[in-house]
């Protein structure tokens, strides 16, 4: 599943994502970036945040989370889910 953005009214699509399994758009406060999960490797089932601008540029991973990693203790980030 792919992110788009579309200008109200009568704007076309733009496709925003073009990897990944992505889900979850929010936009940041300012409006100029979009915020989303996505699970870009066939080999994990965790989601990273990732952000991007609303152009489609400015692609940006925000978080790196293992599947074993320890000290992921959602003290200052938690999410959980899986777009599907």
């Amino acid at each position: 599943s792919h992110i788009y953005y579309i200008k109200y009214p009568g704007g076309s699509p733009v496709q925003l994502t073009s990897t990944g399994t992505n889900g979850y758009p929010v936009w940041n406060p300012s409006g100029d970036k979009i915020y989303f999960m996505s699970i870009r490797s066939p080999h994990s089932s965790n989601g990273e945040i990732y952000s991007i601008n609303f152009d489609g540029t400015g692609l940006k991973r925000v978080t790196y989370i293992s599947d074993q990693d320890p000290d992921a203790n959602c003290k200052s980030l938690c999410y959980r889910g899986v777009p599907r």
